[in-house]
């Protein structure tokens, strides 16, 4: 059996905030449902090929779903880590997953939607452990101080993880971020929480010391709301978007392709099959996505 890292499903696009940099554009109107039992079917396939590591369950704002239809998705990824991004908007949504044992990651950033609402909010669930803030390295953060952002997540009491920044075809604001900027900003935090006793954690941390860890394509598998296996590409902007597969061995060919290149580029590098970017969107030295760089300096520190 072969480990898939992450299985990311899709059960709807829809959501209730209009985040300007957000990847799904006007595409969050879209209110096509996941069909459960096709869901059933995909999950059947791909455990007869894979182990399934972690499961993502997003969108689109998840819990805008019914909570029957909640019920009977998490019945069927039960037994594959299933963890919740929610943007927080439906207050009952957090004591469904604490009864339900579910982890859930709590998408904060100023540029958001109703960031100051969500914020209250978390300001009075402090010590959950279930909770991780799931925080994209924007404009508003990249400005910041290290220890201004350290003191911030501290007093807020919740582990986080720092997304990189990849604008989509869909998104209706784009930021000039760099990899290198993102990097940069990753390693600096990391190096200055290392200088004063925080306890929350940085799970970018867990990522770079996890040696099962592949940022290919054939680690990270979508199923989207037409029930369609899916994945990532990137144009010559490297904005992403998605493409969708009828079939397993259509997504399968197309990690195969991508394999060929990444070993073509990349396999005299030291971190060939280590890299640790969360998509290969550009393998060229001067803006490397497998994070070289802070793979070298982390591992003077971690």
């Amino acid at each position: 059996m072969e480990l898939l890292n992450s299985l990311s499903i899709m059960p709807s696009l829809y959501c209730n905030y209009n985040c300007e940099y957000c990847y799904l554009g006007d595409l969050r109107k879209n209110k096509t449902l996941l069909n459960l039992d096709i869901l059933a079917n995909r999950l059947d396939e791909i455990t007869q090929n894979y182990t399934i590591q972690h499961t993502t369950l997003y969108g689109g704002e998840i819990s805008l779903l019914p909570q029957t239809y909640l019920n009977d998705l998490l019945q069927l990824v039960k037994d594959y880590n299933p963890a919740f991004v929610t943007n927080l908007s439906q207050e009952w949504f957090l004591n469904y997953c604490l009864i339900n044992n579910v982890k859930l990651s709590i998408s904060l950033n100023e540029e958001r939607t109703n960031y100051n609402k969500t914020l209250q909010i978390l300001k009075t669930l402090k010590g959950i452990k279930s909770i991780c803030l799931s925080v994209v390295v924007l404009p508003s953060l990249l400005k910041k101080n290290s220890f201004e952002i350290l003191d911030f997540f501290e007093d807020l009491g919740f582990d986080v993880i720092f997304i990189q920044y990849h604008p989509s075809i869909h998104s209706k604001v784009v930021y000039d971020i760099t990899t290198k900027d993102y990097s940069d900003f990753l390693l600096r935090i990391i190096k200055a929480k290392y200088e004063r006793d925080y306890k929350f954690k940085i799970q970018n941390e867990i990522v770079l010391r996890d040696t099962t860890y592949r940022a290919t394509a054939d680690s990270f598998m979508f199923i989207n709301q037409n029930g369609n296996f899916s994945s990532i590409k990137y144009n010559e902007k490297e904005e992403e978007y998605f493409v969708e597969f009828n079939t397993l061995q259509e997504w399968k060919d197309f990690c195969k392709q991508e394999q060929k290149l990444y070993y073509t580029k990349c396999h005299t590098c030291k971190y060939y099959n280590k890299c640790k970017a969360e998509h290969l969107v550009n393998l060229e030295k001067d803006n490397c996505s497998g994070l070289y760089n802070l793979l070298e300096e982390y591992s003077k520190i971690g």
